[in-house]
């Protein structure tokens, strides 16, 4: 989001609350335009890393429930 944005008073709080970042064009402001792309950065690594722990919940969740099934089903002719 354009930094200007943040200036004003109430749009500046609602965009801060919605976690949005701040950015300015290069020229006009370099070190605002570097710090939008770092923290770009470290958001989409949180959400890569939050997504391999949820994928690995999940498959030792799978597999922890199919072999309950599997060990309380009794096969026909056992």
């Amino acid at each position: 989001m354009d930094q200007r944005i943040f200036r004003v008073p109430v749009l500046g709080w609602l965009f801060c609350l919605a976690k949005a970042i701040p950015i300015a064009p290069c020229q006009e402001d370099p070190a605002t335009y570097n710090a939008a792309f770092e923290r770009a950065a470290q958001v989409l690594r949180g959400r890569v890393h939050s997504a391999r722990m949820f994928a690995r919940w999940a498959i030792a969740r799978m597999r922890g429930s199919s072999s309950s099934i599997c060990a309380s089903t009794v096969l026909p002719g056992a």
